[in-house]
């Protein structure tokens, strides 16, 4: 029997659109997060290069607890990576309550460091620890803008479906290795100073962040959609 109008031109579109298409690279979430292991390291070691390191740091390294801290944020670090690597393929998701726990780190180092130690022996004044707290933060905003840049580049090259949530997971990823730099660096250790200069401006800053991440995000999936279109 041979074939009707309808079915050549249904043959006829099938063939249009299928000769449209194009080959699509797999993404593979673990060379990505092997990439930006690689990048975060080396922003650490070259921001602590540059700055340098706080002049007990080798003292530092014998004691269990500063060994903990560091280890807490560069693991978190590397974690909110991930999952901002994982929400932007889609058919993949994360535990909520791994990454509510992880969103929380910053917090709830700030709270700890102010419950164990919040003086670190003595009041330095107002003056003398806000004027600490400013440049830590400065340290912190500075040594993130590099992961923080590659993250979105790399991101805006996926499939985000929730940008707000990809960008909130960036920016903390991004600001804990500016933390960790700041940790390396500085040698203030009253628990105030840490907490407000080291740890919640993780949160903050990432907060601040996250709508221009998110923004970035779709504008760069707009302009996907444009161009698959044209």
């Amino acid at each position: 029997m041979p074939p009707s109008a309808d079915d050549r031109t249904r043959d006829g579109l099938i063939e249009s659109l299928v000769g449209d298409l194009e080959p699509v690279r797999p993404v593979r979430p673990g060379r990505v997060f092997l990439a930006f292991l690689a990048i975060e390291s080396l922003v650490v070691a070259g921001a602590s290069y540059s700055l340098g390191v706080r002049t007990d740091f080798l003292a530092r390294l014998a004691d269990p607890v500063y060994l903990g801290v560091v280890a807490v944020l560069a693991v978190a670090a590397a974690w909110c990576a991930s999952i901002a690597i994982r929400l932007s393929v889609p058919g993949r998701d994360v535990s909520g309550r791994t990454g509510a726990l992880l969103l929380a780190t910053p917090l709830l180092l700030a709270t700890a460091v102010v419950l164990v130690q919040p003086w670190g022996g003595a009041w330095p004044g107002w003056h003398a620890l806000m004027t600490g707290c400013l440049q830590c933060i400065g340290v912190t905003a500075v040594s993130a803008a590099v992961p923080w840049i590659v993250t979105m580049v790399v991101l805006s090259r996926l499939a985000p479906l929730n940008e707000l949530r990809v960008g909130l997971f960036a920016g903390v990823s991004a600001f804990l290795v500016g933390a960790l730099v700041t940790e390396v660096h500085c040698a203030m250790g009253s628990g105030y100073h840490l907490a407000v200069g080291h740890y919640l401006p993780v949160a903050l800053l990432a907060a601040l962040t996250c709508a221009l991440a998110a923004a970035i995000l779709r504008l760069r999936l707009r302009g996907t959609d444009l161009d698959a279109r044209g």
